[in-house]
């Protein structure tokens, strides 16, 4: 329990540092897909038509909760192949999925403000951790930094795999339980996006 308090607090801390780092409006921050309405924006996509405060459930939250230190993390571990991958197809691909991540990041914290909820819950005890969602412990985590070349691609593509489908996890669950509709919309934004890097992942993998 106190691995998984360390790994919740500091990617909490870091998903504030993030966004704060970025400059300008949680909500006005553009995102390939969708992002958290404007204010004055068209009503012509489902994401404007949710300016509105809508009902949102503890589902939603968790959903949101989860996802930003399952992010950060994937970050983290993008980082890495930047530095200590062999395969230029592994540093293109992770350099995809750290630039995906950020905006993403921002549509969350954006959800999470709108509905005056805390990045993390109080008490700790929705908080994912190792093994959760595909989560890596802090040993993976020194593991691939002391990994190069083929080896680190290997474990890299393995440990990503886990990650994203742990992520994959999260957002059915959103979509099965819970009632927002643009917490809803950016969890399926997350199945697709992490559906196709997922066949990146297991392409590059296979050799």
């Amino acid at each position: 329990m106190g691995s998984k308090k360390y790994l919740l607090g500091a990617c909490a801390a870091a998903v504030i540092g993030l966004v704060s780092g970025c400059g300008g409006d949680v909500e006005g921050t553009a995102a390939p897909k969708s992002s958290a309405p404007a204010a004055g924006a068209p009503a012509s996509t489902a994401a404007s038509d949710q300016a509105a405060p809508s009902e949102h459930n503890a589902d939603d939250v968790k959903f949101a909760q989860r996802l930003l230190p399952h992010h950060e993390q994937a970050v983290v571990i993008s980082r890495l192949a930047f530095e200590r991958s062999a395969d230029p197809e592994v540093t293109a691909l992770a350099r995809r999925i750290h630039d995906a991540r950020g905006p993403e990041m921002k549509q969350l914290m954006a959800l999470l403000q709108g509905w005056g909820e805390p990045v993390a819950p109080p008490d700790h005890g929705d908080s994912i951790g190792h093994g959760d969602f595909g989560l890596l412990s802090e040993e993976e985590l020194q593991g691939l930094e002391q990994a190069s070349g083929a080896e680190f691609d290997r474990e890299w593509l393995r440990l990503m795999t886990e990650h994203h489908e742990g992520a994959v996890e999260i957002a059915e669950l959103e979509l099965r339980d819970g009632v927002d509709s643009l917490a809803k919309l950016f969890a399926q934004n997350a199945v697709d996006g992490q559906t196709a890097e997922l066949a990146e992942l297991r392409s590059l993998a296979a050799g």
